[in-house]
């Protein structure tokens, strides 16, 4: 029996090209890493967002162009991953057909959908809603067993917070069956806060680079800050938004702090969120899970309270 509903494929952070005034500005392909970095950094200050972005669109020309196709991530941001090519196929052999853009094609119920990574999730959860709903009204207008037909959202990393934005705050929880997370950071990721402490400076030679303005100006890396008490300090543990730490916007760690509440808040109000929702962790990786402050510089701790609680390198369990 071929699949009734619409699976829509979210990557995770960097997992989307990007396209600015019709020229792809971020699109780096596996095999070419240093040709990817030079390519990056032709492009950074176009894509550095202004200050007090927070959740709004820059105006800049810049759009997604779709998914990475394979390894895509700059080392020293996040993680990377080398895969989401071999997710479509798996799901394409499933009976799954790709979504056209072409209104004359036949409808399908595959959406692999890359967008803007360096935005708020709050602007990416309602973008995510212009559309998938009229993929799924079309999908659902061929009647019978696809009338009653609902959204599965299948997303990695980042990915998993901006569909739950759109689920929980958006209104998509209606016709949404379930969502399925491979490594989303739900409480945040403690590496993301070492990032923006210490800065990302990677490449090699002529090629080398300094991110940290970059990663430093996108709501979206701040939204993956931990949002559980992750900083040793005073012999304790404390939240980012409890001590003053060097280099990190107030504001922004504010914001993204109320993000995961916001969260949080809905799905207490709909029981119903925990059920529908599939989360996929590692679980035996060396993970940072705390930070250690001084000197103004951050350092990576793999325990919480004493405690190694691994996870997938990434996000600890």
């Amino acid at each position: 029996m071929a699949p009734t509903d619409l699976v829509v494929v979210l990557p995770g952070i960097m997992g989307s090209q990007l396209r600015q005034d019709g020229h792809l500005v971020w699109s780096p392909s596996a095999g070419a890493a240093l040709r990817a970095i030079a390519t990056f950094g032709r492009s950074v200050s176009r894509l550095q967002l202004p200050p007090g972005i927070a959740d709004d669109h820059p105006c800049d020309g810049v759009e997604p162009a779709g998914i990475m196709p394979d390894l895509h991530v700059l080392p020293g941001i996040w993680t990377p991953v080398k895969g989401y090519d071999v997710l479509l196929q798996r799901l394409r052999s499933l009976g799954y057909r790709d979504v056209s853009p072409d209104p004359c094609a036949p409808p399908g119920n595959l959406l692999p959908l890359g967008y803007d990574w360096r935005l708020s999730n709050r602007w990416t959860g309602q973008w995510i809603g212009t559309q998938v709903e009229p993929a799924l009204e079309r999908w659902r207008a061929q009647g019978g067993p696809f009338a009653d037909a609902k959204l599965i959202f299948v997303c990695h990393s980042m990915g998993g917070l901006a569909a739950r934005w759109y689920i929980e705050r958006c209104a998509g929880a209606a016709i949404t069956r379930k969502l399925i997370t491979l490594g989303t950071p739900y409480r945040g990721a403690a590496r993301a806060l070492e990032q923006l402490i210490n800065g990302v400076h990677h490449g090699l030679g002529s090629l080398a680079l300094d991110l940290t303005g970059f990663a430093r100006s996108l709501p979206s890396l701040y939204q993956l800050l931990p949002e559980y008490a992750c900083i040793e300090h005073a012999g304790d543990l404390a939240k980012t938004t409890e001590i003053t730490i060097p280099d990190l916007d107030t504001a922004m760690a504010d914001q993204a702090m109320r993000f995961h509440a916001q969260l949080q808040d809905a799905e207490s109000a709909r029981p119903e969120s925990l059920s529908a929702t599939h989360a996929i962790v590692g679980i035996r990786q060396a993970t940072t899970t705390t930070v250690q402050i001084h000197g103004g510089r951050a350092f990576p701790v793999d325990t919480y309270r004493g405690e190694d609680l691994a996870g997938d390198a990434t996000v600890p369990l």
